[in-house]
């Protein structure tokens, strides 16, 4: 039912209402049929009447303005009030909530390595609105109730804060013959750098000598323990020059290339690991490989 129609339904029961309380139809109705002055009094008084009457035409009102209700419930609304200008309703919504990205600063990661902890979940949250229309345009607009349904959850991440170590090309006037990832159906930890045999190979960094001599795959080779606790390894050597123990600064010859161990020919083969996984070499030299 449109607030027109509403509007003058409500007209037509003020004025009925009105017409039986000034008495009317009280007075119409005892003279049509003829009734005398004492059986008059003999009726249920007329304030009583007048009672019963205004309950029934409450009943009827509001059965109308439940109908209109009801019609608009499509619309997720409730109108409490209506008029031929104005309109108020109420507006139940659900809205999703959600909270912004936390990032905590990690020392055990280094710079440029992200790990998520955390992931978000989106939350829920009821609300329920009173709503004024004038003329058909919102008017006000009241905030009459909030209720988390699901609480949201921010996504947690982990952002590293240690320096990288940084390490020197070991060999010089190299040619890069093979890059870290899948080789031939395997995993190559490090990179291949393709030398004349002999070539001096140097400590990348500063460390201590913690393998030297035959390594099986490796043929001669060299491990260097970091102070980050990082290692390199060096790999297809034709001789070392430093024993196990020795401390040595970056740059410091430890050992000639050839091509000892698994190798199809003189090179030298250099890893980083740290905490135990290999890492691609490329990403930690102080300078652009040259590829």
């Amino acid at each position: 039912m449109s607030n027109l129609a509403t509007s003058c339904l409500i007209n037509v029961l003020y004025k009925l209402s009105k017409w039986i309380y000034n008495g009317s139809c009280y007075k119409s109705v005892t003279k049509m049929l003829g009734v005398d002055e004492t059986v008059k009094k003999s009726i249920i008084s007329y304030k009583r009447l007048s009672l019963l009457v205004a309950c029934t035409l409450s009943i009827i009102l509001l059965g109308v303005l439940r109908s209109q209700a009801y019609e608009d419930n499509s619309m997720e609304a409730t109108p409490i009030f209506a008029s031929s200008d104005k309109m108020v309703q109420t507006m139940t919504c659900m809205e999703e909530m959600s909270l912004p990205c936390e990032y905590v600063e990690d020392e055990d990661l280094y710079i440029g390595e992200n790990i998520v902890v955390k992931e978000a979940v989106t939350g829920i949250k009821e609300t329920t609105i009173m709503l004024t229309y004038s003329n058909g345009k919102e008017e006000t607009r009241e905030i009459l109730d909030e209720e988390i349904i699901q609480e949201p959850v921010a996504r947690v991440v982990h952002i590293g804060t240690k320096e990288k170590p940084r390490y020197i090309v070991p060999v010089e006037n190299y040619i890069f013959t093979s890059g870290f990832g899948a080789r031939w159906g395997t995993v190559h930890c490090g990179v291949d750098l393709a030398v004349p045999t002999g070539t001096d190979v140097a400590a990348a960094a500063a460390g201590e000598v913690i393998q030297s001599g035959w390594n099986g795959g490796y043929g001669i080779s060299v491990y260097i323990r970091h102070d980050d606790g990082s290692i390199t390894r060096y790999g297809h050597m034709s001789e070392t020059l430093v024993c196990v123990g020795d401390k040595v600064s970056q740059g410091d010859i430890i050992g000639r290339s050839g091509s000892t161990g698994d190798s199809t020919g003189p090179h030298l083969h250099f890893e980083i690991r740290i905490d135990g996984e290999a890492v691609d070499p490329c990403n930690y030299f102080d300078e652009d490989i040259k590829l």
